[in-house]
């Protein structure tokens, strides 16, 4: 069994740890969207310590990236490592999880955001 190295993005992590909606894209509304960041596989993740850094850039034309953000986490009770973001610009993003000290890239991902049509 191939081990899953990305990030998985849902709308909702349930009290089991499931990821709930899991997707690559998600609708920007007036508020934004709030997307959750999940990793299946924490082996490795665990193996890191219990401090995570989620850092958030904005993918451009050029596929240069763009520094948006980062978001501190830690594993929970049921040694999961998942954290959460409201994104208020449409646009491609790449998600890497890095270590507390970021030293080591554990995880990456990529999103899109899109506007709503209307």
């Amino acid at each position: 069994m191939e081990i899953e190295k990305k990030i998985i993005f849902c709308e909702y992590i349930d009290s089991k740890n499931t990821p709930i909606n899991p997707r690559k894209s998600f609708a920007l509304g007036p508020a934004g969207v709030n997307v959750k960041f999940f990793i299946s596989d924490c082996e490795r993740v665990r193996s890191s310590g219990k401090k995570f850094l989620y850092e958030i850039s904005k993918v451009n034309k050029d596929f240069s990236e763009e520094y948006q953000d980062a978001i501190f986490t830690e594993l929970n009770s049921l040694q999961r490592a998942h954290a959460d973001f409201t994104f208020f610009k449409a646009g491609k993003f790449k998600v890497k999880v890095f270590d507390s000290k970021k030293k080591n890239l554990l995880k990456s991902g990529t999103i899109l955001i899109k506007n709503i049509q209307k």
